[in-house]
């Protein structure tokens, strides 16, 4: 039997910041996980992307992405 399907649910608010040196302005948001954790900030749909996937790092190294999430993506289970 196949293994049920994992889910993880965030919150993602996407909002542009006005700027004179890049008109109109650069977009940026931030992911916050429901179960209260603390929110990632981000630049750029690609730097979205890393922390949903677990390519970003914090600077101790560790992973801040969702571990199960992580699996999720790359289609494992736990």
């Amino acid at each position: 039997m196949a293994d049920p399907r994992r889910a993880a649910v965030y919150v993602i608010r996407i909002w542009q910041e006005p700027s004179h040196l890049v008109p109109p302005g650069e977009w940026r948001g931030s992911l916050r996980p429901i179960d209260g954790s603390q929110s990632l900030l981000f630049k750029s749909a690609e730097e979205l992307w890393r922390h949903l996937t677990g390519e970003a790092t914090s600077p101790a190294g560790s992973t801040e992405a969702d571990p199960d999430l992580i699996n999720w993506c790359k289609g494992e289970s736990a």
